[in-house]
């Protein structure tokens, strides 16, 4: 499966990523490569591929009729510099991601569109 990006210092990148567990409205777990250090708006850069994946988690746990909790975990990353930007990076991504889900969900307003 591929995930395709159009936000990435102006560029389109489509990512590998391979699924390990899905578990409907519980839980979907996947790998894909890491991306090790800073992401560079200005400069056009993007952080390069570490040749090595990460594990990402996604976990959905009802707390009421209209209430889910979210998590959102990744790991596997090298105790490195270029691996510590490369977590903060993805972390400012995935709140960035989880963030235009709400605002999609709670009010229909479609914040990537035209965002980038």
């Amino acid at each position: 499966m591929l995930w395709t990006f159009g936000e990435v210092a102006g560029q389109t990148i489509s990512v590998p990523v391979k699924v390990q567990k899905t578990v409907p409205n519980r839980l979907i777990r996947f790998a894909w490569e890491a991306s090790e250090g800073v992401y560079d708006a200005k400069a056009g850069t993007v952080p390069r591929p570490a040749g090595y994946d990460n594990t990402v988690e996604m976990s959905f746990e009802p707390l009421g009729e209209d209430e889910t909790l979210v998590k959102i975990t990744e790991g596997g990353w090298r105790s490195t510099e270029g691996g510590l930007q490369g977590s903060y990076q993805n972390c400012s991504g995935w709140m960035h991601m989880s963030c235009c889900l709400k605002a999609y969900l709670q009010y229909g307003i479609d914040l990537r569109k035209g965002s980038f």
